[in-house]
């Protein structure tokens, strides 16, 4: 028990990890305009929520200036890194400091009503934050009460706003929301709304939403390879990398590979059909056994160009964007966007086949990752030209986690 709370405590802080990179520091529907949501729930009431507030007791310290859980209880402490105890301490210290507007190129605001999407960081720790940030300290704390206290950052929030800044209310769009690992809003606003916004002092923060998309990489050649073997474009495939990693070394003599290891992957998609995916997945039954809903094979989280409900046979799953899906759904999209990528997309099935390819295919392009064992979800964050902004990807990120997945890669 104790290595898996460890496991669960080292699985949040990458996720708080990769929150603060993908940022640079869900209670409301998506697609909602503000003053259609948020505004006829139960009043806030003003008073503050604490940290020590959740009907738990607060830990003294053990004189020294140290949580008595770095020296007793669980051990959960003494499993977190310096660096790591003090990331938490400051993120939890800093939240409630209203930062204002971060990180907006030079000229932002010349023109008000441009339309601008933004990240809404809320001065109240998500709730798994929250949970780990107690747990450290020694106070006891349910779930559904960290739940409660993250959530009541968005009424405050929804009622300052309201009471201060009613007139924008109509122009801003909530594209996501969510308070578990991140806490906040994602919306489109002018900019003279955002500028109201990041003074609430219900907010921490308002940054740039960004557009991601992979970095350079070989594309594939017209094997249909993906990129994966030794043959690819790049010259240097899967068969060269665990040659190079010992791998055949660490997963046959020392029987370490991914068994039992279920691992998030944020990225374009996955090809799920290929033959060398064979046992990478969980199966249908797995799926539904563990509570879950949907497809097995993972997610498709874009808010852009979404698929056809009723034309595209692989709607709500993560399949890759495909050649047929651009010329069926989209003629009128260029093949190829000004930065040479196209619409239909790969780099997820290549980075899936790095970590989990089972090589059962057989034949020439048969490929093994690097963990094999390991089961695999994949969220489909990037769409057509394997472009995503951060609302998909928070998405994709609470979404992994709350799957079960032990590691997230993206």
């Amino acid at each position: 028990m104790k290595t898996n709370r460890t496991a669960k405590g080292r699985k949040l802080f990458c996720i708080l990890l990769t929150i603060a990179l993908l940022l640079g520091a869900a209670v409301w529907p998506d697609g909602a305009s503000l003053s259609a949501v948020g505004f006829d729930a139960a009043p806030y009431s003003g008073e503050p929520v604490e940290f020590a507030g959740l009907g738990g007791q607060q830990d003294q310290g053990d004189g020294a200036g140290r949580p008595l859980a770095q020296e007793q209880g669980d051990g959960f402490a003494r499993s977190l890194s310096d660096e790591e105890l003090s990331y938490l301490e400051n993120y939890a210290s800093t939240v409630s400091d209203n930062l204002g507007l971060l990180g907006f190129d030079e000229g932002f605001g010349d023109d008000p009503s441009a339309l601008v999407e933004a990240v809404v960081h809320f001065a109240e720790l998500p709730s798994e934050v929250l949970l780990l940030y107690n747990r450290v300290r020694n106070i006891r704390t349910t779930r559904s009460s960290a739940e409660s206290t993250a959530r009541a950052a968005h009424g405050r929030f929804s009622s300052e706003f309201s009471s201060r800044h009613s007139k924008h209310a109509k122009n801003i769009t909530v594209q996501g929301s969510f308070s578990q690992y991140f806490n906040g809003i994602v919306v489109v606003a002018p900019a003279e709304a955002l500028e109201a916004i990041a003074r609430l002092p219900s907010v921490h923060s308002v940054t740039p939403s960004s557009v991601f998309y992979p970095l350079d990489w070989a594309p594939i050649d017209d094997t249909g390879d993906y990129g994966f073997s030794q043959l690819s474009g790049a010259g240097f495939g899967m068969m060269e990398s665990r040659e190079l990693l010992e791998m055949d070394y660490i997963n046959d003599t020392l029987g370490i590979d991914g068994s039992g290891v279920l691992v998030g992957i944020l990225d374009s998609g996955v090809d799920y059909r290929h033959p060398d995916f064979e046992g990478a997945f969980l199966t249908a039954s797995e799926w539904a056994a563990r509570g879950g809903t949907g497809s097995q094979y993972g997610r498709d989280e874009v808010s852009l160009l979404y698929r056809r409900r009723n034309t595209d046979p692989y709607y709500g799953t993560p399949m890759e964007t495909r050649y047929g899906e651009w010329r069926a759904n989209w003629p009128g999209a260029a093949e190829f966007n000004t930065s040479g990528e196209p619409f239909y997309t790969e780099h997820g099935t290549h980075v899936s086949g790095a970590l989990a390819a089972t090589g059962r295919s057989g034949g020439t392009y048969a490929t093994m990752g690097i963990a094999p064992g390991a089961k695999i979800r994949v969220y489909r964050v990037l769409s057509a030209y394997s472009v995503g902004s951060t609302v998909d990807i928070l998405r994709g990120i609470e979404n992994a986690a709350n799957d079960g997945c032990k590691v997230i890669n993206m």
